[in-house]
């Protein structure tokens, strides 16, 4: 298999899943930023990584330029978000961002690391609005997601594991 996996990391975790991937596959490891699709050329297999934000996996702007440049190519999706791994939030965040021509990649998710203080003012302030709005529901009611965000309040949370690229590893 000739391989490479490539990445959009804004915070780390989804660079040190490319990097595993890429030292368990013993293929090269790319960041997005500057890669043009071209590069992309004399591989047959693509295995792409992106950090979730908002529900979007960052890498999914790159690939609707890739597979329109070369279809041909195996491609495979891993998603790197701070929420524990739930089925219903996975298939939510599949049917956002894979549709027409991006319907038939496999997608995995992994789950990163969360720490306040390492993001972005922006960030930061988004997860405490989305916080406070948080705090007026029952705990029994909150999705996955909010609890995780709720748990990792004033944090440095690190879920980081080799396991979660296990299905990826195993599509292959």
């Amino acid at each position: 298999m000739n391989a490479v996996v490539i990445y959009r990391s804004k915070y780390g975790s989804t660079a040190r899943y490319a990097h595993m991937l890429a030292q368990k596959l013993d293929c090269p490891c790319r960041e997005i930023r500057g890669l043009k699709v071209e590069e992309l050329a004399g591989f047959d297999t693509v295995l792409a990584g992106g950090g979730l934000y908002a529900g979007r996996v960052s890498c999914v702007p790159f690939l609707k330029k890739f597979c329109a440049k070369m279809p041909q190519k195996r491609i495979l999706v891993f998603g790197v978000g701070a929420s524990p791994l739930d089925a219903e939030e996975v298939e939510k965040i599949r049917r956002a961002n894979f549709q027409g021509p991006l319907e038939h990649i496999p997608f995995v998710y992994c789950r990163g690391a969360c720490d306040e203080q390492a993001m972005t003012w922006k960030d930061r302030t988004l997860c405490r609005l989305l916080r406070r709005s948080l705090e007026k529901n029952p705990p029994a009611s909150m999705p996955p997601w909010a609890e995780a965000l709720q748990e990792a309040d004033g944090k440095r949370c690190d879920w980081v594991d080799e396991a979660f690229l296990r299905p990826l590893l195993n599509q292959l």
